[in-house]
């Protein structure tokens, strides 16, 4: 070990000797550029780096310089190009920029066999939409994605009657697709038939294509059952019935009394309370249902009508001038007919035409 030291301090000594001779310098002119070891940078190809090697038209370029002076451009569409417009529905529209192989818009369309959004009427309820596409500031939606919604029909025609039409709904305007959302009706048209109206006909029609089927009622015409008719019958008392332009009546009972009319007068009363002797009397009964009345109009051919009006004295029609008379009255109520008949001379007045000749013929020298 020892050994091993002392031969390494020699060592040592006589290296630092021999640096000195060898730190010498070398002229220029005897450099052998051989000797030198060169290091060259390699150059990086654009695409590594996402950059083009030329400027893209309609894109916005930024100059690069890469690794061994390889001259590049990062380019990048405007702000303006935002929409790719791929999705099913959408077309491009406006302007366009391609850059890598992409291609962007700066807005899109609705393709062939789709609706803008701005056109659509939305909200109704009747109508089911398609999920819209939406790109490039524009909502699009399928045409054929459009149908009524549920428990919605499709409008095929307006009920079989008049004054009766289906709302529809569309959802856009050239649509073919209709769907029934409800109904407008004239006055003369019901949803049911109010109490009052025994006497009147009437007939429905059926709203089958509504979402809730009704049925709507209206008057047909007069019933002529019972105490039913369209024309009331002469001295009744009645209830009229009206509805679509049609009245009709349902007869109560009858009037009683004198009844005073434009062009005639007369009594009335019901057959149950009143009657008159057809020895006296002209008269009339009309019947309905379980009514009947009796129309006095007059007095019989051999009888004179000679008061008709409100309760008299029937007295004073015993007599006139210098006859006398057979005295016949009828009372319904408070009306009064009185007929009669010339029986003889008024007292203290003699009857010249007697055939007899009158007290053998010697009342004829007072003539």
């Amino acid at each position: 070990m020892l050994n091993n030291m002392r031969t390494f301090v020699a060592l040592a000594v006589s290296l630092s000797f021999a640096l000195p001779a060898m730190a010498k310098v070398t002229p220029v002119h005897e450099y052998n550029p051989s000797w030198m070891e060169t290091s060259v940078e390699e150059s990086v190809p654009c695409s590594s780096k996402g950059y083009f090697t030329e400027i893209q038209n309609d894109a916005v370029c930024t100059k690069k310089i890469l690794a061994g002076g390889t001259i590049c451009y990062d380019c990048q569409c405007g702000s303006k190009y935002k929409y790719s417009c791929s999705s099913t529905g959408l077309v491009p529209s406006g302007d366009s920029c391609t850059v890598g192989g992409k291609t962007k818009y700066t807005a899109c369309t609705c393709a062939a066999g789709y609706i803008e959004g701005s056109s659509v009427t939305l909200n109704l309820e009747s109508i089911s939409y398609p999920t819209p596409v939406e790109d490039g500031g524009v909502t699009c939606y399928k045409t054929s994605g459009f149908s009524c919604a549920s428990g919605y029909k499709q409008f095929t025609s307006n009920p079989p009657v008049e004054g009766v039409t289906y709302k529809t709904q569309t959802p856009y305007t050239g649509s073919s697709l209709k769907c029934v959302s409800g109904y407008t009706k004239t006055d003369e048209y019901m949803t049911s038939i109010p109490s009052g109206y025994d006497c009147m006909t009437s007939d429905s029609v059926y709203l089958s294509s509504l979402k809730n089927p009704i049925y709507l009622y209206y008057f047909t015409g007069c019933s002529d059952g019972g105490n039913c008719t369209n024309t009331p019958i002469s001295c009744s008392t009645y209830s009229a019935q009206k509805g679509n332009g049609i009245t009709c009546y349902k007869i109560t009972g009858c009037m009683e009394g004198f009844v005073q009319e434009s062009s005639s007068s007369y009594l009335c009363g019901d057959t149950k309370k009143y009657s008159a002797s057809s020895a006296y009397y002209t008269s009339s009964t009309y019947s309905k249902g379980d009514v009947s009345c009796l129309k006095v109009t007059g007095c019989a051919s051999s009888y004179e009508k000679a008061y008709i009006g409100s309760k008299v004295d029937s007295s004073k029609y015993a007599s006139s001038g210098s006859s006398s008379y057979e005295i016949q009255e009828l009372v319904f109520g408070t009306g009064q007919l009185i007929c009669r008949m010339a029986v003889g001379c008024k007292e203290g007045e003699y009857d010249f035409s007697c055939p007899s000749g009158c007290w053998d013929g010697y009342l004829s020298w007072w003539q």
